[in-house]
């Protein structure tokens, strides 16, 4: 059941928390024709900016760059001594891998670091020297990536080395320290085998269009500050033959937007290891993560080496594979999650690279009732959430078939869109760009090796409401996030999830701490409307406009975005004033041009909401009268007849 009734009964004795101070206009802000709405305007996006401290024009997020180990930049600067610099090389160290997986509490980042740019053929002759005195093992690595692939290791010790290739592959120098800023560089000169190159984030086109020109081998090494790929050859001289650097600059934005997410420049943790994305030769697999790092079949890589395409898309194939790897647990990945808060990292960096095609917000998918429209997943949840109440978790959308709610837990996007309703409206919208931040750091930090599953998706809301500093309960109860629940869920490691009373009882105390938000109606925000809450833009009246509704394919009328301007969302209620529908705006249109208001059957009255929660009449079919000036009401949970000559008010039912 959901937890709503519980929350009335608890209200006299949890819900303490002061409503949040009026923001004051700025005592000497004088400038001629302002008025106090832009002096208070003003005064909330200072405020937003000292809170994500871009006050001085810094951004708290990159206050500790990503330390640097392996030198790369004099590598290719000489390409006719190119055998020379790739035989005589200074390698440092990497912090052990698993090391920064359980410190991080994430995947695993590259096991493949220091590539040499060497290829050696099976039955070759190895020969290294190495110099330095190094803390730890050394070892050279020689990788076959290609179906079914082939890996074998040799030790390196001071002095004289010789081995002989078992196989083909790329050589790679494994040196590893727990604390690679004072671990002793080692030189090595290696004999034998191919050059083939490795191209970095310090070269130019120039080295790219030489190096994709002399490759020998099947693929390319590539270096960046942050990602690590091997690519095959083939798809980088079809679809990226000049583009090189800007392939590599593109996919290391991408992972410094994912690694900002966790808080690891903000907090000093950054490991400086990479995270590795490999073209795999297996048909048989597309894409996934695994114990070396991210894998792409050969099929898809031309997609992957096309720069203008990558962004287009929003990346969010690699941003996702990569993403598994940044997961962290179990604080941000628990039972029913594993394909659900990977997507943080996809949508963000999605939303970053491509703001009009954002996948939960703009793909066309099909609603509840069946047809495909612009816009499909987030109708979905909003629908299954505050309509149906349906539990969070369990609610329905187009990539679990639109299933009614049982065993089977539901669809992992329409799951993600509260999580990222929590981004928007405090990171977007209220400028505290710390908040995921805070809470990866919070679950860094919390030993939770012994709670439930229950326990550790309750604490996600306790952490919402610590990083913003807000009072979230009424965002969690109307989105089925608090309730009361003993289902099966299933993943890929399936669990019982139990969340009692007590555990309810215990996060609204703990969220009554705090103020409530300026917004009633967090739920409704989306990428189409975040600036509307960023700039808490007043809806205005268009009493002159009159809907038509159309029949097929089915009943529906349009609202220009200039008609009922700044409304987030449509309400559509019954003839008994029963909510039946909600149509988020811009749905099934691009670029928010307008709203689709979808009427289901039994639609009487459809009601513009404000981003404060106000609603406006803007259809009905019972008389009601549209006036020149219509009355606002304010929610959440009440709608009014917007005439002020009836006063008739009528409260949504409980649902």
């Amino acid at each position: 059941m959901r937890f709503k009734d519980l929350s009335i009964l608890l209200l006299s004795g949890i819900w303490l928390a002061a409503a949040p101070a009026a923001v004051q206009a700025a005592d000497d802000d004088k400038s001629p024709g302002t008025t106090r709405a832009d002096k208070k305007k003003k005064v909330r996006k200072q405020k937003a900016k000292e809170r994500s401290g871009q006050g001085n024009g810094k951004s708290l997020l990159g206050r500790n760059p990503m330390p640097v180990y392996t030198d790369y930049s004099r590598l290719n600067a000489d390409m006719a001594e190119m055998d020379r610099a790739y035989r005589q090389r200074e390698f440092r160290a990497y912090k052990p891998v698993h090391e920064v997986s359980q410190a991080l509490k994430i995947a695993r980042y590259s096991s493949y670091e220091n590539p040499t740019g060497i290829a050696f053929e099976e039955g070759d002759t190895i020969r290294i020297d190495m110099t330095g005195n190094p803390r730890t093992r050394v070892e050279l690595v020689l990788r076959d990536f290609r179906h079914p692939g082939a890996e074998s290791r040799h030790e390196i010790k001071t002095g004289s080395n010789t081995f002989t290739a078992s196989h083909f592959g790329h050589a790679y120098i494994d040196y590893r320290d727990s604390e690679p800023d004072t671990a002793p560089p080692v030189n090595l000169a290696i004999k034998g085998g191919r050059i083939n190159g490795v191209f970095t984030h310090h070269d130019d086109a120039k080295v790219w269009k030489a190096m994709l020109a002399r490759a020998g081998s099947e693929w390319l090494d590539i270096m960046g500050r942050r990602t690590q790929w091997v690519l095959d050859l083939k798809a980088l001289r079809e679809r990226c033959p000049e583009k090189g650097p800007e392939l590599v600059k593109l996919y290391d934005e991408q992972m410094k937007l994912e690694q900002q997410l966790l808080g690891w420049e903000w907090e000093g943790i950054h490991p400086g290891n990479h995270v590795m994305g490999r073209t795999n030769w297996n048909t048989s697999t597309y894409m996934h993560a695994d114990g070396i790092g991210a894998s792409f079949v050969i099929t898809a890589t031309p997609g992957l080496a096309d720069v203008e395409v990558v962004r287009q898309s929003g990346a969010w194939g690699t941003s996702h594979e990569f993403g598994h790897l940044n997961q962290t647990r179990p604080g941000m990945m628990w039972t029913g999650t594993q394909e659900t808060t990977v997507n943080l990292f996809s949508q963000l960096v999605n939303f970053t690279f491509n703001p009009g095609e954002v996948r939960l917000e703009h793909e066309n998918c099909r609603t509840l009732e069946g047809p495909w429209v612009r816009g499909g997943r987030f109708d979905c949840y909003i629908n299954s959430a505050i309509v149906n109440r349906e539990l969070w978790q369990f609610q329905r959308g187009p990539d679990d078939g639109n299933r009614h709610p049982g065993p089977i837990c539901g669809d992992c996007f329409v799951i993600l869109c509260p999580m990222w309703q929590m981004y928007l409206y405090n990171t977007v919208a209220r400028g505290n760009e710390l908040f995921y931040p805070g809470i990866f750091k919070d679950v860094r930090d919390t030993d939770e090796s012994k709670w439930t599953v229950g326990q550790v998706r309750m604490k996600y809301l306790d952490r919402c409401c610590n990083a913003a500093r807000l009072d979230f309960s009424d965002f969690f109860l109307e989105t089925g996030m608090l309730a009361v629940m003993n289902r099966y869920v299933n993943d890929y490691a399936s669990h019982w999830v139990t969340i009692t009373e007590d555990m309810c009882a215990a996060a609204l105390r703990h969220a009554a701490q705090y103020p409530k938000p300026d917004s009633p109606v967090i739920f409704y925000i989306t990428v189409n409307n975040v600036n509307i809450y960023r700039d808490r833009l007043p809806i205005t009246p268009s009493p002159d406009f009159k809907p038509s509704p159309i029949p097929h394919p089915s009943p529906r009328f349009t609202v220009p975005a200039d008609k009922w301007a700044n409304a987030v969302a449509f309400e559509v209620y019954d003839s008994s004033g029963r909510l039946i529908r909600i149509c988020l705006r811009g749905l099934n249109q691009k670029d928010n041009a307008s709203t689709d208001v979808l009427l289901p059957q039994g639609a009487t009255t459809v009601m513009a909401v404000s981003w404060d929660g106000k609603r406006y009449i803007i259809y009905s079919t019972k008389g009601e009268t549209i006036d020149d000036k219509p009355d606002a009401c304010k929610g959440p949970g009440t709608s009014t007849a917007s005439s002020r000559k009836s006063g008739k008010k009528s409260r949504r039912k409980a649902r």
